[in-house]
């Protein structure tokens, strides 16, 4: 079995990937069509990002399943990391349904409003350097 520290590396490892995917989505809507065909005359990077301008909604639909699989993921993990973490094991609290249903739920949800707020910090944060 996993030791508890290595599921949360894996936990943060996720939620950073998340995050990136995200702000890597805010970047590419913040550029407009000039400065990515302007990108694009001048290196080899610049002509990926006027490649992903050109098909917006595949390019969406491909960061979106990247995000969503990888929350998934997290909260999994962060669903399992609580329990073990306290060195709890639910099977003695069989007899309480309630416990054995809402720790794990719990700590989904946890990990999905830790997930969101990486989130929106990188997405602002990619926006900000964008404009500038």
């Amino acid at each position: 079995m996993m030791p508890t520290w290595g599921m949360w590396v894996i936990l943060g490892v996720l939620l950073l990937f998340r995050g990136l995917l995200a702000a890597i989505e805010a970047a590419l809507h913040a550029i407009s069509d000039t400065d990515a065909r302007t990108l694009a005359d001048k290196s080899s990077a610049g002509r990926r990002v006027s490649a992903l301008k050109a098909d917006p909604e595949a390019t969406a639909a491909a960061l979106r399943t990247g995000m969503v699989l990888s929350g998934f993921m997290a909260a999994a993990i962060g669903a399992m990391v609580p329990p073990r973490l306290l060195d709890v094991s639910l099977a003695r609290f069989s007899e309480s349904t309630i416990l054995t249903s809402f720790t794990p739920l719990f700590s989904a949800l946890l990990v999905a409003l830790v997930a969101t707020l990486l989130d929106m910090s990188l997405r602002s944060a990619a926006l900000q350097r964008a404009e500038a």
